[in-house]
């Protein structure tokens, strides 16, 4: 049986993604990568997979992994400074924040929502990097004061990108980024993935809470 796949996440998630189709062929699955605008599988921001099912289209969340140093399919963000930057959240809103994307979870919308629980506003001084890894790079170089990014990746990064940096604050848990098919996909696929090392099953309902914390651009 053959399918396609897309991986929409940072470079250290096509790792999982690539093992995971590995595992896949090992019970007969071949999971070929595509630029089919409704993939048979894709892993993806929790909060776009569920903006995509709000819009009709025809998804269902099935599994979410179980990151490296995790004992559960969760992550969160981290939120980085130079080690000579700002110290905590508070004086963090004084410079300006890397943004990965405005459609991310950890980088934008889940920052944000846990900014108001400490009853901090939306910060107004931001940078769009296009990537947190790229986020990463502009808080070294001082192009941003702070950048929050997904703790998945910032473990996963190379040590020599993270000199000169600090974790000031960490987020609470949010469910990991979903793995989803389109629906009908065969129920061997569905089976394989929720089976596969390394992952938990997982449904629509784990991600509803993003849509309601999204932040309106202002």
């Amino acid at each position: 049986m053959s399918y396609g796949g897309s991986c929409l996440l940072a470079e250290n998630a096509v790792e999982f993604f690539t093992a995971l189709r590995a595992f896949l062929e090992t019970r007969g699955i071949e999971l070929e990568p595509t630029a089919a605008t409704t993939p048979d599988v894709v892993f993806a921001c929790g909060l776009l997979t569920r903006e995509r099912i709000a819009a009709g289209e025809p998804v269902v969340v099935v599994a979410a992994p179980v990151f490296p140093g995790e004992t559960t399919a969760v992550y969160r963000s981290v939120v980085v400074s130079r080690t000579d930057g700002p110290a905590d959240l508070a004086s963090a809103q004084e410079g300006t924040l890397a943004v990965n994307e405005y459609g991310s979870w950890s980088g934008w919308h889940g920052y944000v929502d846990d900014l108001a629980g400490h009853g901090l506003p939306v910060p107004h001084r931001r940078v769009v990097t296009g990537g947190h890894r790229a986020s990463v790079g502009a808080v070294r170089h001082g192009d941003a004061a702070v950048a929050a990014i997904d703790s998945s990746l910032w473990r996963w990064l190379p040590g020599d990108e993270r000199d000169g940096l600090r974790v000031i604050h960490e987020t609470v848990d949010w469910p990991a980024p979903p793995l989803s098919v389109r629906a009908g996909t065969d129920d061997a696929v569905v089976d394989s993935l929720v089976s596969a090392p390394a992952t938990r099953p997982a449904t629509r309902a784990d991600y509803d809470f993003m849509l309601a914390a999204r932040t309106p651009l202002s």
